[in-house]
């Protein structure tokens, strides 16, 4: 879970588990409220995953196009000279696409 969940939504869900503790002082009704919110952040957060990569995998097809390939699991990028283009809208194609690969 923690690859789909960053420390901000593991802090949201404990503020909402509690808040709603608060306003129940039930925790059987608390626990059955939380499963439903905790579903829908899972959903939530893997959606924004599946776009994600749909994107970046998408960028690495547009660099691919122009020469630029990842190899070693990503951890090498190599270029293919010969396929390379200095046109100015190829340019900002391979430029949008490492945008889209390295953006935070």
């Amino acid at each position: 879970m923690h690859f789909f969940l960053t420390d901000k939504n593991y802090a949201e869900l404990d503020e909402a588990f509690v808040q709603k503790q608060n306003d129940t002082q039930n925790l059987q009704e608390t626990w059955n409220w939380f499963h439903g919110y905790f579903t829908q952040s899972i959903k939530t957060a893997l959606e924004g995953y599946g776009k994600d990569m749909m994107e970046r995998d998408a960028a690495k097809v547009v660099l691919a196009e122009h020469g630029i390939e990842f190899k070693n699991n990503g951890r090498t990028i190599s270029f293919d000279l010969s396929r390379m283009s200095e046109d100015p809208e190829d340019m900002a194609k391979v430029r949008e696409a490492f945008d889209k690969i390295y953006k935070e």
